[in-house]
This record gives structure tokens, sequence and C-alpha cells, in this order.
């Protein structure tokens, strides 16, 4: 059991790093993106200068000439650019609904790891009621066999071994309770920080993703799990 929740943290440890990574490549994407933005500012504005000296130094007929050219020009440059920013814009959405199943995928995960703590726990807690109440048929069977036994055993005892023997073993079986029950409270408190940890880091990468993509413009309303998340 305890082999198996450790394979689980690692595969969600990998998770983790994996939306990182494309949060990392996601915030490239809108670097480039607002330097073509600034390019075409630039871009723009000596277009503007030039025309304003154009003025100053061409007739009008050949200002005409010279900015239908511009014109033209520029509307090739922005139809190129328009396309590199829909064929973007097509892989952030693709990106968006890769994420979207890696939380459904954790969701299920966590589903699975809160499943497994709480029949742990129901385990423990019947494994403590059998060896306290002792009211089940096969414990009660247990315990007058035991009992018997107990009897037999001190009816010949003679010299205490048998009185020393059955009080050792009383004594290591309450400590070896003791220390499974507490290994136990140990590891569910332990797993139960790291499902925290994981689902926290889960909604900060997927609120800041969602931060981005609405400050870009690129907004998606078809992801109902990625606004849970950030609502919750």
């Amino acid at each position: 059991m305890e082999d198996r929740l450790h394979g689980l943290a690692d595969s969600f440890r990998r998770e983790r790093d994996d939306a990182l990574r494309r949060k990392m490549t996601a915030q490239e994407r809108l670097t480039l993106k607002k330097q073509e933005v600034d390019a075409m500012a630039v871009t723009l504005k000596n277009l503007q200068e030039k025309q304003k000296q154009l003025k100053a130094h061409m007739s009008k007929a050949e200002q005409n000439e010279v900015l239908r050219k511009e014109v033209l020009q520029l509307t090739k440059e922005v139809e190129f650019q328009h396309a590199q920013l829909l064929n973007k814009r097509e892989k952030a959405e693709a990106l968006r609904g890769e994420l979207a199943v890696k939380v459904k995928q954790r969701q299920l995960s966590l589903t699975k790891v809160r499943d497994l703590l709480h029949q742990q726990r129901e385990k423990n807690q019947q494994m403590i009621q059998s060896l306290t109440t002792g009211r089940s048929e096969n414990k009660l069977k247990s315990v007058e066999a035991a009992k018997e036994l107990l009897l037999l055993e001190l009816k010949n005892d003679h010299d205490g071994h048998n009185v020393k023997k059955w009080r050792d073993w009383v004594q290591v079986k309450i400590q070896f309770l003791s220390d499974q029950g507490e290994h136990k409270r140990r590891e569910c408190a332990r797993l139960k920080t790291i499902i925290e940890g994981y689902r926290t880091n889960m909604r900060l990468s997927i609120c800041d993703l969602k931060k981005k993509d609405e400050t870009s413009g690129d907004v998606v309303s078809d992801t109902p799990a990625v606004m849970m998340e950030c609502n919750a």
C-alpha cells in the first residue's frame, strides 16, 4: 500500500513538472507575440513618418502611388502576421485541451488516493474496535481459546516461566499495535499534506495560464474544468 501511494506521489510530481514546462512555453509564446505586436507598431510609425516626408517633397499623384504600394506591402505583412497569430491560437487551444485532460486525470488520481486513505482509516478503526471490544464471534472464540491455553499453562507453571512468557508477549503485542497505529497516523498525515500541496500547485498553474490567456485575448469558453479550478 505504501509503495503504491509513493508511486502515485511520484506520478503527481512528474505531471506537475510537465505542467510547469508547458507554462514556461506558453509564457515564451506570449513574449514573442508581444514582440511581434511591438514590431508592427514600429512599422506603422515608420510608414507614417515616410508619409509626412512624401507629402513635403512629392506631388499628390506621386504621393498616392507611393502610399498605394506601401499600403499593399503593409497589407501583405498584416495578413501574414494574422495567419501566424491564428496558427498560434490553434496551438494554444490544443494545449488548453490537453491541460483540461490532465486536470481531470489528476482529479481522478486524487479521488483514488482519498478513497485509499478512507479505506485504510476504516480498517484501522475496525482493527482497534475488534481489539478493544471483541464483539465478533471469531474474536470471542479466539479469546476463549487463549484463555483456556493460559489457564492450562498457569496451572502447570511451577517456576513462573509461563507467567513471564505471557506477560512479555502481551507487552510486545501492545507495543506492536501502538507502533503500527502511530505509523498509520503519520502516513495519513503525510499523504494529506502531499495531496493538498499538489492541489494548490494545480490551482496556481491553471489560474496563471488563464490570466495570461485573458491578457493576450485568447480566452476559450469551453474549458469548464479549468474555470472550476480557478474559481475554487
